[in-house]
């Protein structure tokens, strides 16, 4: 939607329709991802057990908290995934932390601040 940048006293009602219109826009850019592209990962981070970081290439950064403490995951050594339809999916993934071998299962995405 194209909204006029000047917006007139005579055109209250399709200004306040851009308005509204936008912040929907502004909304959806914000609103987390079900799944991330695995071809847009480019590494991740994990600051706790509980939380890995999705930094994404254009400089985005998902934060995931899984659903329980996983294991290891906070220690050296990493984990992997593995995808068969080139997404990392929200409450569906799971990882294996190398070290431990420990399974877990990836919580929802929201943007890390």
């Amino acid at each position: 939607m194209i909204c006029p940048m000047e917006l007139k006293m005579k055109a209250t009602f399709p200004a306040l329709a851009c308005l509204i219109a936008l912040m929907g826009t502004a909304e959806a850019q914000t609103a987390a991802p079900d799944c991330l592209r695995s071809d847009m990962i480019d590494h991740t981070t994990v600051p706790d057990n509980r939380t890995i970081l999705f930094h994404m290439r254009g400089g985005a950064v998902w934060k995931n908290t899984l659903p329980a403490p996983c294991v290891g995951l906070d220690f050296p050594g990493g984990f992997e995934y593995a995808t068969f339809h080139d997404e990392v999916c929200a409450n569906v993934e799971v990882i294996r932390v190398l070290k431990e071998g420990t399974r877990c299962k990836l919580g929802a995405f929201s943007p890390a601040k």
